[in-house]
């Protein structure tokens, strides 16, 4: 009944109506998704990448200059301090072969006991102490015989340490130096007492060296020592430092550093923290610890000279930087994603209402179909392809509308002619 009259109505429309028909039945489900959307999406995907990467890249390299810069200066502070190392250390061999001399010169040869040469010995170590800092001062006999001392405990392990140095230095009778900090950090000079024996010996503390030129430089410096034997910490056990066995000998503001120190002892090894930077977080501050080895400190001590800094406001400008990028790269992506909508709007409006039209032709509203397109047409100021479409869609219709006339016509002829 009904489905073969349907379908026989359909056989006798012509071909372009079913296919319009087919066009306008309902299919499968398919999500449906705009173009403009789709654009948008793909964009929004490319720019979020792009920004990312150059934001990624920028924070990267403003790390990185920021720890070369850190670098080269601390590389000059360890240069500097070795320099100054090595300088006080010929300094005070200068100084005791003169003073050496003095003594060989104010020394009676007939007088045994050598009275006369240790009280020009007490009154040059008087001046030594209170003048120049000196804080160790010994002098020996011919046979190695401690005659009189100054800032050293008789049986310690620099007792020992000493007179074996002073034996060298006086079969060979040249002077020598020796850095010493099984106890106290100490950079020794040792010179021979020519003509009548004996040896000199003066201490300076390196305590003082490093702590002057933190005064010069406005840089938190340290001296930190470990033995590769076992030693005795002296009962000084603030100043150890356990999980990198060493002793802190000098260092500046000594109250916050030493925390900073045990800071940087749990998060690195003393070996990686001589080959890079550690960073460390104290009472909502940013502090950078680095260790350089010192050299001169002989087979037992291994000495490091530590730099502290407080970097947080450098590393808070990285973080602003890094906020500021992603800032202005969101705000960029975001302007970038309105003018690509705004762009495509108009078109895909144009595009879907031209679309919605087009079902029309199926019912023969040609001339409603062309008088809608037409109205969009006249608010455009620039041709593009809805525009090519448009004019399609309105040449279409003629030819439709052609087509429908000649077919109305044939068919009514022919009902004529069986009537």
């Amino acid at each position: 009944g009904l489905a073969c009259q349907d379908k026989a109505t359909f056989a006798r429309l012509p071909s372009y109506s079913k296919v319009l028909l087919r066009m306008n039945s309902p299919s499968r489900p398919d999500f449906f998704l705009s173009l403009k959307w789709k654009a948008l999406l793909l964009s929004s995907i490319a720019l979020i990448v792009v920004t990312g990467t150059l934001v990624t890249i920028n924070h990267i390299e403003l790390r990185n200059q920021f720890e070369q810069r850190r670098a080269e200066l601390q590389n000059q502070y360890a240069r500097q301090v070795q320099g100054l190392l090595e300088q006080s250390s010929k300094q005070l061999r200068q100084w005791s072969t003169i003073i050496a001399s003095l003594l060989r010169i104010h020394t009676d040869s007939a007088d045994p006991d050598r009275k006369q040469m240790i009280a020009t010995f007490e009154h040059l170590a008087a001046i030594l102490e209170l003048d120049l800092g000196v804080e160790s001062i010994v002098l020996t006999s011919s046979n190695n015989r401690f005659l009189a001392m100054h800032g050293l405990e008789p049986g310690s392990s620099t007792w020992t340490t000493l007179a074996q140095v002073s034996r060298q230095v006086a079969t060979t009778e040249n002077p020598a130096s020796l850095l010493d900090c099984s106890e106290t950090c100490l950079q020794y000079a040792i010179a021979p007492i020519l003509g009548i024996g004996g040896t000199l010996v003066l201490g300076l503390s390196l305590a003082d060296i490093v702590l002057d030129f933190q005064q010069v430089s406005g840089t938190d410096l340290g001296l930190v020592v470990g033995q590769t034997r076992a030693v005795s910490k002296n009962g000084d056990g603030e100043r150890w430092l356990q999980q990198w066995g060493v002793k802190v000998a000098a260092l500046s503001n000594m109250h916050t550093n030493i925390e900073i120190l045990r800071a940087a002892t749990r998060k690195n090894t003393l070996s990686d923290s001589a080959r890079q930077s550690v960073y460390v977080n104290i009472n909502n501050r940013e502090f950078e610890v680095r260790l350089f080895p010192l050299l001169g400190f002989g087979e037992w001590t291994n000495a490091y000279l530590v730099i502290v800094a407080d970097v947080s406001d450098a590393m808070a400008k990285i973080r602003s930087a890094l906020q500021r990028n992603i800032t202005l790269g969101t705000i960029g992506l975001i302007l970038s994603e309105l003018l690509l909508l705004a762009i495509l709007w108009a078109p895909m409006s144009r595009l879907r209402r031209a679309a919605a039209k087009l079902p029309w032709l199926a019912d023969g509203a040609f001339a409603k179909v062309r008088e809608a397109i037409t109205a969009t047409r006249q608010t455009q100021f620039f041709r593009d392809e809805v525009s090519v479409l448009n004019d399609t869609a309105i040449a279409l219709s003629l030819q439709l509308e052609v087509l429908n006339d000649e077919a109305v016509e044939r068919t009514r002829d022919l009902s004529k002619r069986m009537t």
